[in-house]
């Protein structure tokens, strides 16, 4: 019989250093614009140098599942976030002109998502371009812009967030300037994104933080610094909407055990839509075995309570055992 005096103390170290053990950390969503293999009106260069796998990991936040909005498929595109969980969140672009193998002169990046996701994107030669972006599930969060044009001369402008449910009011700005080819570094614009003569220092991505608007348009407007090769550009090739103190690494927050019925019940912080894996361990070192590999995180509210009976796995006969969740 399990001695649960003794193992509650123990099951909550055992849970707060599995919080320590897991990685997942704030959702985002991943977004990677760039040409077709057509072309279709803009530059017609190899698509697959401008796709991020699934498998590989770009942006500042790094994080793998991107989705590849690519040309020819810009109308409310449904996305997935960073765990690959597809969300209500749909995303079009407003663009005349894709830009392909600006960075990568047609030599392939592979497994480089940095890279790929850097290499394409939209140019819009001075005129407003964005994305229109519904539905964002987080309640606060931030957004990164990263922008390269392929050209040693200034490229950008104004990068900003629009409120699209609110007259297209002017949430976050940032100025940005792209003055050389990107070469796997990232450099963040601020201040006015100027050398404080004239001229745009170096950079190739912005942060527009404390957001919380639902549906939202991002935007870049070139200005005159933006016109490095004779032509207004301000370039976009990706983005992240990365949330902002949302409910962190699945973490057991209340324990109870019956000994008489073998009812355990366990309490985790978790967020709607999730899944998660309930598992022990009689040393914890080896986490193999589960007790549920898929249960559902409680359809409203930041916490799941479930119980389980020890008896349906043959554990409530057992001195002593360790439970986590992880995602």
């Amino acid at each position: 019989m399990i001695r649960f005096t003794k193992i509650s103390s123990i099951l909550a170290l055992a849970a707060a250093m599995a919080s320590i053990s897991t990685t997942a950390m704030a959702s985002s969503i991943g977004v990677n614009t760039g040409p077709s293999n057509a072309g279709d009106g803009s530059s017609p260069e190899d698509a697959q140098n401008n796709v991020v796998p699934p498998t590989s990991t770009a942006g500042i936040v790094p994080q793998t599942n991107w989705n590849n909005v690519m040309q020819g498929n810009w109308v409310n595109q449904q996305v997935t976030d960073d765990s690959g969980t597809l969300l209500a969140t749909t995303v079009s672009v407003q663009t005349q002109w894709a830009n392909g193998n600006v960075i990568l002169d047609g030599t392939p990046a592979a497994a480089d998502g940095d890279r790929l996701m850097m290499n394409g994107g939209m140019d819009n030669n001075g005129g407003p371009q964005g994305w229109t972006i519904t539905e964002i599930p987080y309640a606060n969060y931030e957004v990164y812009i990263y922008f390269d044009g392929g050209s040693n001369g200034n490229r950008g402008g104004v990068y900003q967030i629009l409120d699209t449910d609110n007259g297209e009011n002017v949430l976050a700005a940032q100025y940005g300037y792209d003055t050389a080819t990107f070469d796997g570094t990232y450099k963040q614009a601020t201040g006015d994104g100027t050398d404080g003569e004239g001229q745009g220092l170096d950079s190739n991505y912005v942060i527009l933080t404390d957001l919380t608007a639902p549906n939202i348009k991002i935007q870049s407007i070139a200005d005159q610094l933006g016109g490095g090769d004779n032509v207004k550009r301000a370039p976009m090739n990706g983005f992240q909407i990365v949330e902002v103190g949302g409910p962190g690494p699945p973490t057991i927050t209340e324990i109870d055990y019956t000994s008489a019925d073998g009812l355990l019940t366990l309490t985790w912080n978790s967020k709607p839509g999730e899944t998660y894996a309930i598992k022990y361990s009689e040393d914890m070192i080896s986490w193999d075995s589960d007790i549920d590999d898929g249960y559902p995180a409680a359809e409203e509210g930041d916490t799941t309570t479930a119980i389980f009976n020890l008896n349906d796995f043959g554990l409530a006969t057992d001195s002593r055992l360790f439970f986590r969740v992880e995602k």
